[in-house]
């Protein structure tokens, strides 16, 4: 069961809340507390979906060794992703999980992937998108991603009425067309990328998941 353990969703609170302070007063995440995590996760994938290879006795991280390796192949396309080869472990990972992974698995590995190619696109940032996968490599939920994107859109949706005003409709429709076309936002920067931290934003959805709503489920 996803986040059973209440002291792994303490720890995640407390992670969130620290990485939420920092984006606000900084405007950007530090290595440590995004990419050595996201490694010890991906790692941790790899090693589980490799046990029977190498008689190690891991436990499997996501669910099943299934899922385990599906999520290293999206590990392996985000080592990948100043390249064009990171395509090819993506789509084995989408096939791997998708011809008999569970939803778990799914919702990880989809949630990884997309958060790779929005980082990749400019639309969010790198920092932000690795909170995402370590969320969504800890709690593997669908319920937690439709929290993070309820959240994300509706706080995106509210800046872009406050800017936007009347125009909000031609602008939503303008940046579809582009996207369609394959023009994306232009990154300059970790700071240029987001017009407001996007990790709190993410917190809220995250610890509302981890919270009340896990509470009503289980």
């Amino acid at each position: 069961m996803p986040c059973s353990d209440t002291a792994l969703r303490v720890t995640v609170t407390v992670w969130l809340v620290v990485m939420s302070a920092l984006d606000l007063r900084r405007r950007e995440l530090p290595h440590r507390g995004t990419t050595i995590p996201l490694l010890v996760l991906g790692v941790a994938a790899v090693a589980s979906a490799t046990s029977a290879l190498t008689g190690l006795e891991v436990e499997p991280l996501v669910g099943s060794r299934r899922d385990d390796c599906a999520l290293g192949l999206a590990f392996l396309s985000v080592l990948l992703s100043d390249h064009w080869l990171a395509l090819v472990p993506a789509a084995a990972g989408l096939a791997v999980t998708f011809a008999g992974g569970s939803g778990q698995g799914q919702a990880a590995v989809t949630g990884w992937l997309v958060s790779l190619g929005l980082a990749k696109a400019g639309i969010v940032g790198e920092g932000d998108a690795k909170v995402v996968m370590v969320l969504l490599a800890l709690c593997p939920d669908p319920s937690l991603a439709v929290c993070l994107l309820i959240t994300a859109g509706l706080t995106g949706l509210v800046v872009l009425l406050r800017r936007a005003r009347r125009a909000t409709l031609v602008v939503l429709a303008e940046t579809l067309r582009a996207g369609l076309k394959g023009r994306f936002p232009v990154r300059a920067g970790e700071r240029a990328v987001a017009v407001i931290p996007l990790t709190p934003v993410l917190a809220v959805g995250a610890l509302a998941y981890l919270w009340p709503l896990w509470s009503l489920l289980h």
